[in-house]
């Protein structure tokens, strides 16, 4: 009986971890040459995922007196572990592009484009991403690395009307996982393992 009772706690924890959406946030600090003579961090790019899909919502930094906006042909991209449709995007001047490179960060499955450049620039947007494949949608990193990129239009007093510079930056690393799936995760584990010492 002890042991049924520890089998099942265990795949119910298992069973809630799988299910359970994940939630992340990523910082793009590096920049290309085009936007590096100015201090990072760029923008965040905040997600969550679910299934087969991804809801996303980036926004553009100001950091040492500059601001930075996002937008033109390959204002986002990001790179799945399959073939997405992406929708729900937050401004009508917002379209997809397909997959994609972004000057320098390599290819990305999925990218976006933004009507016009600077003019349209964006300091906020959101987007979901739904998978096609049928497995659990997730980032991976692409060939160079990385898991997203976007293109960006620095502005500031000193830049008048116009960007002071527009260029591309992309994720360093991943943030650590919430601690709550890290909790289901071991509780599972834990009960795995009492379960196989107590059956031994």
């Amino acid at each position: 009986m002890k042991k049924s009772l520890l089998v099942i706690s265990a795949l119910v924890a298992l069973l809630a971890m799988s299910g359970q959406a994940s939630a992340d946030s990523l910082t793009l600090g590096i920049g290309n040459t085009d936007i590096s003579g100015y201090p990072a961090p760029y923008a965040e790019a905040s997600y969550t995922c679910a299934a087969n899909a991804c809801n996303f919502t980036v926004t553009g930094d100001t950091t040492g007196g500059y601001t930075y906006l996002l937008g033109g042909a390959g204002m986002f991209g990001a790179n799945f572990n399959e073939a997405v449709t992406l929708s729900g995007f937050s401004s009508g001047d917002m379209s997809s592009g397909g997959s994609g490179n972004l000057d320098g960060f390599g290819v990305y499955s999925a990218t976006i484009n933004n009507f016009d450049g600077f003019t349209h620039a964006l300091s906020t947007f959101s987007f979901t991403a739904t998978g096609l494949g049928g497995t659990t949608l997730a980032l991976t990193p692409n060939a160079s690395g990385y898991l997203v990129a976007g293109h960006i239009f620095v502005s500031g007093a000193t830049c008048g009307d116009v960007a002071c510079a527009t260029g591309f930056a992309t994720n360093g690393t991943v943030s650590v996982p919430e601690p709550a799936s890290l909790m289901l995760l071991g509780a599972g584990l834990a009960g795995i393992g009492i379960w196989r010492r107590k059956s031994a």
